[in-house]
């Protein structure tokens, strides 16, 4: 009888979430759902990208960058990309990048020269690396980083706030205030003042405020159904990432829902509201937190050193990094704790019911007056 009633229960609710579906097909062209990386989300001035072949084409908003291409930009010139969901790269004037690997739990890209501002969310399990002649820099703790690279072929990794080690010797590292320098065959780790921001550090904070404006006024109602919609349509899940790129065409880009409850950017902005604001079928949760072996972080992944396998881990990215306090850039409001946390599959927190009882009237004890 309980496998009766959990089926009937669950057509129910398939049924709800298709019925949902039919009503984003209104606001599909308002917002659009993605987990993906590489996506050129601000142009501003000459910016090209360069393909395996050489062959060049000029940047537009929008547009996306492919594994193994270059994105380039001139003189006076910005560009902003998207990386794993709530993470970007901001480049400067005369700037080249090279995205090597876009898997969102090993992303890994290359500042060929100029300067670049990072502003990530990561754990031990979904790193960003940047890779240099000396080795790979792995930026394994949410936070802003700026990455210098020279003629010379040397790179500078400043940590603005993070964490910053080489793969091949995780010792050597740089936290917070402090920079990584790597050339090939030589390594250091220096001070620097990250109070003093110059305009491209400026520009990538104005927008990393921007972007969390723009996610605590997207609208519930619209952006709950292309949620269900494009969940229907196998676009997303909450295990392999710590939320979703929402494109918002009345302001022209994409911003970061996060699956958390009071998440704040790495820079320290407010995002407004998680998606559990858009009160989404019970459904949705209970599939995307559970466990597939056959998929995500558990697929080999490429290192400097040889191939390494990553074991699946027991609980969704965004869970992860809430109990991770080394992350200091994630702000969850201590009075309400987050909805999403570590518990049971296939519950969802929810606060007891309150039950009101009114206590029985005394028994009646006087006798009744003769008349």
């Amino acid at each position: 009888m309980k496998t009766a009633k959990l089926l009937v229960s669950s057509i129910v609710v398939v049924v709800a979430v298709m019925a949902g579906s039919a009503v984003a097909q209104s606001t599909a062209d308002k917002y659009i759902i993605s987990a993906k990386a590489g996506g050129v989300n601000y142009v501003e001035g000459n910016v090209v990208s360069l393909s395996q072949d050489g062959v060049g084409s000029r940047v537009f908003k929008g547009d996306r960058l492919e594994v193994g291409e270059r994105l380039q930009t001139g003189a006076n010139s910005r560009a902003e990309v998207l990386l794993n969901p709530g993470s970007y790269v901001r480049l400067g004037s005369n700037a080249e990048i090279s995205l090597i690997d876009d898997s969102l739990d090993n992303l890994r890209l290359r500042v060929d020269r100029g300067a670049a501002m990072f502003e990530i969310f990561a754990t031990k399990d979904f790193t960003v690396s940047v890779v240099t002649d000396g080795g790979d820099v792995i930026l394994s703790r949410s936070g802003i980083y700026r990455v210098n690279a020279s003629n010379a072929g040397s790179t500078k990794v400043e940590v603005f706030d993070g964490r910053a080690s080489l793969l091949s010797d995780s010792k050597v590292s740089a936290g917070s205030g402090k920079a990584l320098s790597v050339s090939a065959g030589n390594s250091s780790v220096s001070q620097f003042d990250r109070k003093n921001l110059d305009g491209l550090a400026q520009w990538s904070k104005d927008r990393g405020k921007s972007l969390a404006e723009a996610t605590a006024t997207l609208r519930n109602r619209d952006v709950r159904n292309v949620l269900i919609s494009s969940f229907n349509m196998g676009r997303w899940n909450m295990w392999d990432t710590f939320g979703l790129w929402v494109y918002d065409i009345r302001r022209g880009g994409f911003c970061f829902l996060p699956f958390g409850y009071g998440w704040s950017s790495p820079y320290g902005f407010f995002y407004g509201h998680g998606i559990n604001w858009y009160n989404l079928p019970v459904i949705i949760r209970n599939i995307s937190t559970t466990p597939n072996p056959t998929t995500g972080t558990n697929a080999p992944a490429s290192g400097q050193n040889g191939t390494k396998v990553r074991t699946r881990p027991s609980a969704p990215a965004f869970s992860r990094i809430e109990s991770d306090r080394r992350n200091t850039p994630i702000r969850v409001a201590p009075e309400v704790p987050p909805m999403y946390g570590p518990q049971p599959t296939g519950t969802v927190r929810m606060p007891a019911p309150v039950m009101v009882e009114t206590a029985p009237p005394a028994p009646n004890t006087a006798r009744p007056t003769r008349p």
